[in-house]
């Protein structure tokens, strides 16, 4: 604590003042408070100090003013201060002092600078990142893309039948090469979500066409596998979501339904709407899961990914991305699940006028 009159000489600190600036006690009092200024701000405070005894204005007092401070031996440093008057009546003509709580913030400046520093060394981490995602993107995507379709051709050709070996061995490459398509896509998803980087067109969509889709690009999984689909029949029921989204969502969902059940047995997506409400049901009569792991299904922080029934790998990031995905269009994803009795995915909406 520093203690001033109105002709800016120091009439009383503390020891804590002796401490910060290097100074003895009897060295500054009665000295001008400006010897404890670096040069550039004494002529401020002259100007300040002028104006607020004619003025009576100020735009310090009472505020907490971040400033630099000069010690004894020269050293500039950052300080914190803040100033108040104290009028004294009995003093003739209303006398009055300033007093300043000062303290040395040359530490906090240091932590704040390594955290700067931090933040900004983070900052180009993960512009690095995004440019590997990028290129995870474009040059490794493609690729297997069409290697997929490589093997398809292969398998579907009808004019050089392959033996059964050959059929295999192919089917289990198909398996590979879906398998690092999926962590590829889903990498580059969980990216664009935490960057807040994931573009969502919405508009009305038939939920009925989203499961359509779906079915369609998975069929030949649950074929391979011996798992039958059964979509049930329901009215067109509209939802405003991004269609292509929403389709890369039930993917994922129809993708675990069929990872986790044995063969021989089913898949059921539905529709379901109570005039206001609608739901995209995915039903399976699989392993399921136990209470403590379905509490932990969309934490990116827990890995909970496991082997499916014929040994299939997952990602354990899709149903993480399925949340978010709904979430950003502004629907709610709900999963049920008993252990032996199979699992329950149910993505809610409000439901939507048909177009015109």
């Amino acid at each position: 604590v520093i203690v001033i009159g109105r002709d800016s000489r120091i009439r009383f600190i503390n020891r804590e003042v002796t401490n910060i600036f290097g100074y003895s006690e009897d060295e500054l009092i009665g000295l001008d408070i400006k010897i404890l200024m670096p040069e550039r701000f004494r002529a401020d405070h002259e100007v300040g100090m002028k104006r607020y005894i004619k003025t009576r204005k100020a735009s310090i007092l009472g505020k907490r003013v971040e400033m630099e401070g000069l010690r004894k031996d020269g050293t500039v440093f950052p300080v914190e201060i803040r100033i108040e008057e104290t009028i004294v009546e009995s003093e003739p003509g209303g006398d009055s002092f300033f007093t300043g709580a000062i303290r040395d913030i040359s530490k906090r400046k240091k932590v704040l600078m390594a955290l700067r520093n931090q933040t900004r060394q983070l900052k180009e981490l993960d512009d690095f990142k995004d440019k590997m995602f990028s290129f995870i993107s474009h040059d490794l995507r493609s690729p297997l893309t069409s290697n997929i379709g490589l093997v398809n051709l292969l398998l579907d050709n009808g004019k050089e039948p392959l033996t059964e070996r050959q059929q295999n061995i192919l089917k289990t490459l198909r398996k590979s090469i879906l398998h690092q398509l999926k962590l590829v896509e889903d990498l580059i998803d969980i990216s664009r979500i935490q960057r807040g980087a994931m573009e969502i067109k919405r508009g009305p969509a038939k939920a009925g066409d989203i499961i359509k889709e779906s079915v369609l690009m998975l069929k030949q999984m649950a074929k391979d596998k011996g798992i039958k689909i059964v979509v049930n029949r329901s009215e067109d029921i509209w939802i405003n979501v991004d269609m292509e989204k929403m389709i890369h969502v039930v993917n994922n969902l129809l993708s675990n339904a069929i990872k986790f059940t044995e063969t021989g047995g089913k898949v059921t997506l539905d529709t379901i709407s109570d005039g206001e409400n609608v739901e995209i049901v995915v039903q399976d009569n699989g392993v399921g899961m136990d209470a403590e792991r379905l509490e932990k299904i969309f934490d990116l922080s827990e890995k909970v990914s496991t082997f499916g029934t014929a040994g299939e790998r997952g990602t354990g990031l899709g149903l993480s991305i399925c949340e978010e995905i709904t979430s950003l269009n502004n629907g709610k994803i709900v999963i049920e699940s008993e252990p032996g009795k199979g699992s329950t995915a149910r993505l809610k909406f409000t439901r939507c006028k048909e177009p015109v």
